[in-house]
């Protein structure tokens, strides 16, 4: 959330004279008003506003008569957009760089919006570190959440040990406060509005006489419909939330300490690696104390935490190398039939998880084994997500990009399933036996046809309605099968205009498909 801006003239924007550091924060946000403008339709046009948005807070940091409070409120909106820019456009989905699609060279110091994840980091906590006092819900909110993506991309980023273990440290503590404080703000909210009526106030900011906007950045507000404006921020949504991501920084742990106990990680030694486990199940334990703590006086979004809770479970299962419980939990999906589209993808991440956690020069029986079960699940989720793609197509005129955020779910299912069918593939060729021609053939049929479905899914617009981030995210997962698809059928993959060096690195086929016919 951007910090609200004093009122300024109706002069020009980018034709006003500037001179002191409210000045140069008032134009810098109006600049990013107009990116906002854009964001949907035109994303160079964004990213310009942008560019002018961060070179006036820059030059507002320099200011003369600068102030604590302008300078914080400056430093956190900066930061706060080279994060909204880094989850937007650099790792969309966690992991996509729209950019790539986007001509670039024209756009003047463009390159200066791409800060790698663990600058905005430090660029956060050196915010809070400076102004302690002036710090808010939403700039914990929002180190959270990048202390999140940096463990979810720890392998991107190359962190050792150490790092992970600071993280994890980092994110405990400030995710015990964060809950306390948005839980306490909840009840305390309650409180006021049932003595409403009989004039009862609350100073929402302890012993600072100034009161908190809607940003839940301190503001110079006497209003008291102001100062109820940061807690009418926190809401009951804002702290389930905060319960899912940190039980998804877990699993992210979970999923590290195992890769690391297989020996999948020489950056962890044991000590560490001992040290992480002791944390990681000391904060999963406080975290479901205080979830059933608040679950009791407040009713929490517990679809949105469960899902991330029975992924957790899968792991945990992973962990101990119970194939039978993971047998028992793929069952329980496909007995199920009012599993949500959004609880069978994050146990097909589980299972895929658990396929990559075997090695690959072992059993093949349990190899097979384990890729069967994944592809149950797969099939559950073509068929399901299908029925809703049928359902949805023509009656979304008017939200043409939530047709285009189910199409890119498809089409990723269905590439996920194409991966699978070769991972089987290989499986049948290492068994060696004549029998297993036949279902070779089945397999690499069914791959191909996989990838040729999603090609046709995704090259197909969404209605005049979708914007243009899903509009390249069709494009990427559109290249992602054809870049597949040339290399089954031995055709140049560099047409495609996708990278899948991943692949080629990790894949049991595609890093043989060179010498494939």
């Amino acid at each position: 959330m951007k910090v609200k801006a004093p009122k300024r003239t109706k002069n020009k924007l980018g034709q006003r004279q500037l001179v002191s550091q409210d000045d140069f924060y008032s134009e810098a946000t109006d600049f990013e008003e107009q990116a906002e403008r854009w964001i949907l339709s035109d994303i160079r046009k964004t990213l310009r506003f942008y560019v002018q948005a961060i070179e006036l807070y820059e030059k507002g940091l320099n200011a003369p008569n600068a102030t604590a409070h302008g300078t914080y409120n400056i430093m956190y909106n900066e930061t706060r957009l080279f994060l909204q820019v880094y989850t937007d456009y650099l790792a969309n989905t966690g992991y996509i760089n729209l950019l790539q699609y986007v001509r670039l060279d024209d756009i003047a110091n463009v390159s200066q919006l791409a800060l790698p994840l663990n600058e905005i980091i430090d660029r956060f906590e050196k915010v809070t570190e400076r102004f302690p006092d002036e710090r808010s819900w939403d700039l914990d909110s929002n180190l959270l959440t990048s202390y999140l993506t940096l463990i979810e991309s720890a392998d991107s980023y190359s962190l050792r040990g150490e790092d992970i273990v600071e993280l994890t440290r980092k994110f405990a503590d400030l995710s015990r406060h964060s809950i306390e404080n948005q839980f306490s703000e909840l009840k305390s909210w309650d409180a006021t509005i049932e003595e409403e009526e009989s004039g009862f106030e609350r100073d929402t900011t302890g012993s600072n006489a100034s009161a908190r906007d809607g940003s839940g950045v301190v503001s110079q507000q006497d209003d008291m419909s102001e100062s109820m404006e940061m807690t009418d921020q926190i809401t009951v949504e804002t702290l389930s939330e905060l319960l899912s991501n940190s039980y998804k920084f877990v699993q992210s742990l979970m999923e590290i300490i195992i890769e690391a106990r297989l020996g999948e990680s020489s950056t962890i030694n044991p000590v560490q690696l001992n040290y992480l486990d002791d944390m990681m199940k000391k904060f999963t334990l406080q975290l479901k104390d205080v979830h059933q703590t608040i679950s009791e006086s407040l009713t929490l979004d517990e679809d949105q935490i469960n899902v991330v809770l029975e992924a957790n479970r899968g792991i945990e299962f992973i962990a101990n190398g119970d194939l039978s419980s993971i047998e028992t939990y793929v069952s329980e999906t496909l007995n199920s039939s009012e599993i949500s589209t959004e609880l069978l993808l994050a146990k097909i991440d589980v299972l895929d998880f658990a396929v990559t956690c075997i090695d690959s020069n072992g059993d093949l029986q349990v190899q097979w084994q384990m890729c069967s079960l994944l592809n149950k699940l797969l099939a559950e989720a073509r068929k399901k997500l299908a029925d809703v793609r049928a359902n949805t197509t023509g009656k979304m005129s008017s939200v043409g990009s939530q047709l285009s955020s189910l199409v890119f779910q498809q089409c990723d299912v269905l590439i996920a399933s194409s991966d699978f069918e070769l991972r089987r593939w290989v499986i049948k060729r290492r068994a060696g036996s004549n029998g297993d021609i036949k279902t070779m053939e089945v397999l690499m049929k069914n791959a191909k046809t996989f990838l040729v479905n999603a090609s046709k899914i995704a090259e197909r617009p969404c209605g005049l309605e979708e914007n243009i981030v899903d509009k390249l995210k069709r494009n990427y997962i559109y290249n992602q099968a054809q870049a597949r698809l040339s290399v089954l059928e031995g055709r140049d993959q560099a047409i495609s205009n996708a990278d899948i060096s991943e692949l080629y690195a990790d894949h049991p086929f595609y890093k043989n498909a060179p010498t494939f016919q």
